[in-house]
């Protein structure tokens, strides 16, 4: 008698919690992957975002991957004993719901291997113009803080990049049913969701084990480049005289609007340059390897010039520092 209730017990359990996750994944909504849940309690972000909006027994898988959120793949589903199936012509595939609410749905593969949670977005629609292009901004987030410039339509810098990286990362923004995201080409980021704008401050969400607030603050003050034009030697102390056969020592450094160019022992090359607005660095492509060579600027005076070069512009040692005089 008592196996007999326990068993009546445990399917009205199954039949209210299949009954309740269907309520909560068979509303129009979208969700967006948060983050991955394993064995040992520790939780991932999914870096490789996706969303999947669910309407009237048919959603949309999105991609947010850098590379592919043009990727939306329409699907049927249906969900039986606590398992979402999903499909369309071409495949089908299913995923147990472990749990479901009005802000969460975790799912798992039938190994139970790994959790990959869903966050539901509150929001029905971002910002219609976001002033990202062309300014500078402050990062601020809870334990980071950092500063960005959009250079252009898919180039930014990220001031906290060593030196010795490019620096410069593409980005972009990718718009699904009036809701924006920020997507910056870093593991640094997951995609941020653009929520709202408030005087200079652009307010985005990261969705993780919780939702968590990402400020923009645009910066007002610029650097000043005016000093830089003209034609600068390099001092005896920057380096060591280099042997006959090294050609890659800058002998002096000569700026004119656009074009910057490089003296060697026995050749000059030009470069076309640009400069950061609000940060101290300027830009130039390599001809040779389409490279986009990086310097920051240390020191810049009437008189003085002195200049960090990344990894790949003179060609030898990373984080070294270079001094030119008028």
């Amino acid at each position: 008698m008592i196996m007999r209730l326990l068993v009546i017990v445990i399917a009205i359990s199954i039949v209210i919690t299949s009954c309740s996750n269907n309520k909560v994944i068979n509303q129009d909504s979208i969700w967006i992957s948060s983050y991955f849940k394993f064995s040992d309690n520790i939780a991932s972000p999914d870096f490789l975002s996706s969303l999947i909006e669910i309407k009237q027994k048919e959603l949309k898988y999105i991609c947010l991957d850098f590379e592919n959120t043009k990727k939306i793949t329409p699907l049927k589903y249906y969900i039986q004993n606590n398992t979402f199936f999903f499909y369309n012509d071409l495949e089908c595939d299913s995923l147990l719901i472990l749990y479901a609410s009005s802000d969460s749905i975790i799912f798992a593969r039938h190994d139970r291997e790994s959790e990959l949670v869903f966050k539901r977005i509150n929001l029905s629609e971002s910002p219609k113009k976001i002033p990202l292009i062309g300014n500078a901004f402050t990062i601020n987030a809870t334990g980071y803080q950092d500063t960005i410039e959009f250079i252009n339509d898919s180039l930014c810098l990220l001031e906290s990049m060593p030196v010795s990286n490019s620096k410069l990362l593409y980005w972009k923004t990718f718009t699904y049913k009036k809701l924006s995201f920020l997507l910056i080409d870093s593991y640094l980021f997951p995609p941020m969701l653009i929520h709202s704008i408030q005087n200079k401050t652009i307010n985005t969400n990261i969705y993780y084990t919780s939702v968590q607030k990402v400020q923009f603050r645009k910066l007002s003050s610029q650097f000043k480049y005016s000093l830089l034009n003209g034609k600068w030697r390099a001092t005896t102390d920057s380096f060591l005289p280099p042997p006959p056969e090294l050609n890659y020592i800058p002998v002096s450094i000569e700026f004119r609007d656009t074009i910057l160019s490089i003296q060697y022992n026995n050749r000059t090359l030009q470069y076309n340059w640009f400069a950061s607005k609000y940060l101290p660095y300027i830009f130039f492509i390599s001809p040779l390897d389409n490279y986009t060579n990086v310097w920051k600027i240390k020191t810049l005076n009437n008189n003085l010039l002195i200049i960090e070069k990344t990894n790949s512009d003179f060609r030898d040692n990373l984080n070294q520092t270079f001094r030119f005089t008028r």
